[in-house]
């Protein structure tokens, strides 16, 4: 598992990842004040897969719905299983952004689930 490091209390954020085998990952966080929620686009290998607006919250895999279509996942994690919903949350270590790279990682969350 990678942490997604350096997120900031910036209300707008953009994150590159280099995954295995060459893949790119392009995040970018949104802050939307008046939810009081994070908001997420992804972008996969230049346009090949994109998903828009998706909202932030506590999961063992966000990408959960799309796992048999994306060789990645990510994991947001919080202290006290909370949703992340204040502007400074992933700066002050209150919740954890982690992408899942491998077979391993999703083995290691799945058991952490309970299946």
């Amino acid at each position: 598992m990678l942490k997604v490091p350096d997120i900031t209390n910036d209300p707008r954020q953009k994150f590159t990842i280099n995954l295995p085998e060459g893949n790119r990952l392009s995040l970018e966080m949104r802050f939307c004040p008046t939810q009081n929620a994070w908001y997420l686009d992804i972008d996969y290998n230049d346009g090949e897969w994109v998903l828009k607006g998706t909202q932030i919250v506590t999961a063992f895999n966000l990408l959960l719905p799309f796992e048999n279509v994306l060789n990645f996942g990510i994991a947001i994690l919080t202290d006290g299983n909370s949703e992340p919903y204040f502007v400074d949350d992933f700066l002050t270590g209150r919740c954890t952004m982690y992408i899942l790279e491998s077979k391993a990682d999703f083995e290691t969350i799945k058991k952490y689930r309970g299946f």
